[in-house]
C-alpha cells in the first residue's frame, strides 16, 4: 500500500492509544473507540496490515467470523461481551456476512431517519430476520459496534472486497473513522517486495523511498557472494517488468517464495510467471466442454 497512507494510519492509531486521548474523550463525553474500514481486491494485504497494527500497538487481536452459519445476533453480543476492553477486533469480509444493504434492495423496508434514534428504530425491522438456521441482522451489527452495551477502548477493523455492497449505516463517521483502499502492486511495491526476502530485516518502515524509488537504507544481502549493488540492480529490473495494477502482493510474495535463496532466477523468470498467470486467468473465463 501507499507508504504515506500506512504512515498516516499508524499515526492515527498511536494518537488514539495515547492515554491523553482517553482522558480527553472521557472529560467531554466522546465515545472512546476507533473504527477502520479496509477495502480492496483479495490478496492486497488487508489482513496482513491488521496483524501489523496489532504488533505495533501491542494489542491482542480477535477475528469474528460473521459469515458463519452458527453466528446469531445473541452469540455475537455474547462474544463481544467476553472480549477484553482493550483489543483489536476484526470483521473479515463483512460484505459476506449476509447483512442486507438497504439502499441496494428494492424490497427492503424504506425509511427516512431524521436522527440517530430514528435510524435505530428502523433497523429493528430488517428484511432479514434471524431463524433457526442462524444469521445476524444489520441491527445486531450496529449494536455491538456502538450501541448502548458497546464497550469503549476497542479498535474495530472491518475488511471487505466490495465496500459498495455495505449499508451506509456501517460506514457512517463514528463507526468508521478512516477508510483505507488497498490496490494491486505498483512499481514501488514490486521493488519493495522483491528486496524483503533477500535482505536482513531493516529498521526502517520502508526499504524503498516512495517518492524517488531510491533504496533508503544500507542493504545487507542474506545470500553469500551477492553484493548490495547487484541486489539493487535485480530489484530495479524486477520492478520494471511487473505490470502495474494487475497482480496482488500475495501473488508476488508467493512467486518470490519459490526463489527464496535465488534472486537472480526470481528476476529472470518473472515474465514467464506473469504470462502463465494471464493464461490461467483467461482460461477461467473460457467456456468448458466435456468430451464424450
Amino acid at each position: 500500500m501507499d507508504p504515506k497512507i500506512k504512515a498516516n494510519l499508524i499515526s492515527d492509531l498511536a494518537k488514539y492509544l495515547n492515554p491523553a486521548m482517553k482522558k480527553y474523550c472521557g472529560e467531554r463525553g466522546i465515545p472512546y473507540r476507533r473504527g477502520y474500514l479496509f477495502h480492496g481486491p483479495p490478496g492486497t494485504g488487508k489482513s496482513s496490515l491488521c496483524h501489523t497494527l496489532a504488533s505495533v500497538a501491542c494489542l491482542d487481536i480477535y477475528t469474528v467470523s460473521l459469515s458463519s452459519k452458527a453466528m446469531t445476533g445473541d452469540l455475537l453480543h455474547r462474544l463481544f461481551a467476553s472480549l477484553p476492553s482493550h483489543c483489536i477486533v476484526i470483521f473479515e469480509d463483512v460484505d459476506q456476512a449476509g447483512v442486507e444493504n438497504r439502499s441496494a434492495s428494492s424490497t427492503s423496508i424504506q425509511c427516512k431517519a431524521a436522527s440517530d434514534d430514528d435510524e435505530t428504530k428502523c433497523l429493528d425491522l430488517p428484511k432479514r430476520t434471524e431463524s433457526a438456521e442462524g444469521g445476524i441482522t444489520l441491527s445486531d451489527l450496529l449494536n455491538v459496534i456502538d450501541g448502548i452495551s458497546a464497550r469503549e477502548g476497542r479498535i474495530l477493523i472491518m475488511t471487505t472486497n466490495k465496500p459498495e455492497d455495505l449499508d451506509e449505516a456501517l460506514k457512517r463517521p463514528g463507526r468508521v473513522d478512516l477508510q483505507i483502499r488497498f490496490d494491486f502492486v505498483n512499481t514501488h511495491a514490486a521493488k519493495e517486495l522483491f528486496l524483503i526476502p533477500y535482505v536482513e530485516c531493516p529498521t526502517e518502515d520502508f526499504i524503498v523511498d516512495p517518492e524517488t524509488m531510491e533504496i533508503r537504507c544500507s542493504l545487507k544481502p542474506v545470500i553469500k557472494d551477492l553484493t548490495p549493488e547487484r541486489l539493487a540492480g535485480l530489484a530495479e529490473s524486477f520492478a520494471r517488468k511487473i505490470t502495474v495494477g494487475k497482480y496482488s502482493s500475495a501473488q508476488l510474495q508467493g512467486y518470490l517464495m519459490r526463489f527464496k535463496g535465488d534472486p537472480v532466477s526470481a528476476e529472470r523468470h518473472v515474465e514467464d510467471w506473469m504470462q502463465r498467470m494471464d493464461t490461467e486467468k483467461a482460461g477461467d473465463m473460457l467456456p468448458s466442454f466435456s468430451s464424450c
